[in-house]
């Protein structure tokens, strides 16, 4: 269920007015600045060309203060790409709103700046919508790929074959398992579900397709067809030296914890926090190994706010910080001189407690 004040924050998204061609897709590319990976992200949708009449391509500009972005689509696509610039920068989530407002395909596709699409992409897409008509959103594997251009990994198979995700619900509030650059919704399903929060949180990606499932079937696609690139000028690299990557996370799961049926919230909630803390203790180790200790710092700070256990089973780590790992709740100062086995017996006893 979704409170008030959640529905406060969600736009309305309307129908696209009769009389206006419809072609079969839109795909909205959102930017801000723009850099070196802009040109080869909207090819690789271009080079898939299924003509105007059929895919609208359009590159929403969100006030871009350091590139000319409409000399660069004028010159590179020469009338195929549309461009659209907003009269103020808006922020990336109300960005996504606005290219949801101009979407006038039947089948939304969003590509940032610096992914790629493979090939086939598009016509697999329309054969999963054409055999299972009454999805709201499908999605496939994607792969990871670096600065080069270069695998990285791939994501996690939700499925072993192509089909209908089972408890989708469930599995999507778990864990954040789909990119933009992987998922393709049904223009209708923004219309009954509404756009993305109006406010910047971050994670609102994740927030929406938890709030798709809590309401449409999805499909998956075993297949690896979009490429998501970690680079570091990215928004993920960014925010994950700052832990804010992890914040976001929990906020997040927070508020969509309440679209899941009552009797299964705390367990998915449990498990969710259980696997970011795993994963932010390994962006931590990470950051040490490249002498990035303040970030490092930034991640146990959130692993302690996911799962505090974990922690306490790997003091070490904390000691190679240098900076303050930082938690919400009661501050406790530990006096202490070189004795490591009254310091660890102290956090132990800790960590069992519980502050009211």
């Amino acid at each position: 269920m979704i409170s008030e004040e959640i529905k406060n924050i969600i736009p309305i998204i309307a129908a696209v007015p009769a009389g206006i061609a419809r072609p079969k897709w839109s795909v909205m590319i959102p930017v801000f600045n723009p850099d070196k990976f802009f040109i080869e992200a909207v090819n690789s949708v271009v080079d898939q060309n299924a003509g105007k009449e059929n895919m609208q391509i359009e590159v929403v500009d969100d006030c871009s203060t350091e590139a000319d972005v409409e000399k660069i689509v004028a010159e590179n696509w020469k009338g195929r790409v549309e461009f659209f610039r907003n009269k103020e920068n808006l922020g990336h989530s109300r960005n996504y709103n606005e290219c949801l407002k101009r979407a006038r395909g039947e089948l939304i596709h969003f590509v940032h700046q610096d992914d790629r699409i493979l090939p086939g992409f598009y016509k697999k897409f329309e054969d999963i919508f054409e055999k299972f008509t009454d999805i709201g959103a499908a999605y496939c594997r994607q792969a990871y790929i670096d600065g080069a251009g270069k695998l990285i990994s791939y994501s996690y198979p939700d499925l072993e074959t192509s089909g209908i995700l089972d408890d989708a619900l469930v599995k999507l509030a778990e864990r954040q398992r789909v990119q933009h650059c992987s998922i393709v919704v049904k223009r209708s399903v923004y219309e009954n579900a509404g756009g993305f929060f109006n406010r910047n949180i971050g994670c609102e990606d994740w927030e929406m397709w938890v709030r798709i499932a809590a309401n449409y079937p999805i499909a998956y696609e075993v297949q690896p067809l979009a490429e998501y690139r970690i680079h570091s000028t990215s928004m993920s690299s960014k925010n994950m030296r700052t832990g804010k990557d992890m914040k976001d996370l929990r906020e997040a799961l927070d508020i969509f914890i309440d679209y899941l049926p009552e009797e299964k919230r705390e367990e998915v909630k449990i498990s969710a926090r259980k696997h970011y803390a795993e994963y932010s203790f390994g962006n931590a180790e990470k950051l040490l190994e490249l002498h990035d200790k303040e970030g490092a710092s930034a991640q146990l700070s959130e692993t302690i706010n996911l799962n505090p256990e974990l922690i306490f089973e790997n003091l070490k780590t904390i000691s190679e910080t240098e900076y303050p790992v930082e938690s919400a709740g009661v501050s406790v100062v530990i006096c202490s001189h070189n004795n490591e086995d009254t310091i660890e017996k102290t956090l132990r006893h800790l960590i069992i407690q519980r502050v009211p």
